[in-house]
């Protein structure tokens, strides 16, 4: 299951808002959890794409901190998919910076992409190598 929304494997040396148009380097994460805002939880539509948005932009562990503590305070305890998506747009951002491209699960194993090499840790990856 693909757990953000707009993810893709796009990658450019610059950063969100450059002037030129180019897109801020991105992370694809593939992950076998639940990751979304239910209807029930955010129930107006323009409500809940404005919380995706907000989702999207977190950068760093304070920055999800402060999204947790606004949720909390428009629409009570997020549920456990919303705390899912909160951890995956916090790590596919913070993988990003870190030149990751992308990050995925294949049964018990986690496969990352990232400048030309796989990493891969448990069963079901190849092992790590230069990606062709």
């Amino acid at each position: 299951m693909r757990c953000i929304c707009g993810c893709s494997p796009k990658r450019s040396v610059k950063k969100k808002g450059a002037s030129d148009g180019s897109r801020e380097a991105e992370c694809l994460i593939d992950l076998q959890i639940s990751a979304h805002i239910p209807e029930d939880y955010v129930t107006v539509n323009t409500q809940r794409l404005e919380v995706y948005r907000r989702i999207a932009d977190i950068r760093s562990h304070e920055d999800s901190l402060d999204v947790y503590d606004e949720l909390i305070d428009r629409f009570g305890e997020p549920p456990a998919a919303v705390c899912g998506l909160i951890d995956v747009a916090l790590l596919r951002n913070m993988a990003a910076d870190q030149g990751f491209f992308e990050i995925k699960q294949q049964g018990t194993a986690c496969c990352c992409t990232s400048a030309g090499w796989i990493w891969s840790g448990g069963r079901g990856c190849p092992p790590p190598s230069r990606a062709g």
